[in-house]
């Protein structure tokens, strides 16, 4: 990808999770091109909500294999 700019550089993702507790808002730049950027963005959405369930004892810690 291109066109990015210094504030707003090729690979940012904003992720935003509000529940009970509270909202949070992040800002992360990934490498990559615009296929990885999203594989990334997908997967570390995922971990975030799944790191927030687990907080608030709705997802299980480990999962059996």
């Amino acid at each position: 990808p291109g066109g990015g700019t210094e504030e707003k550089p090729v690979g940012t993702v904003w992720f935003g999770l509000s529940g009970p507790e509270g909202t949070e808002a992040r800002r992360l730049v990934f490498p990559g091109s615009r296929p990885e950027v999203r594989a990334r963005a997908v997967q570390t959405g995922l971990y975030l909500l799944l790191q927030r369930l687990r907080a608030a004892g709705l997802a299980p810690v480990e999962y059996p294999v």
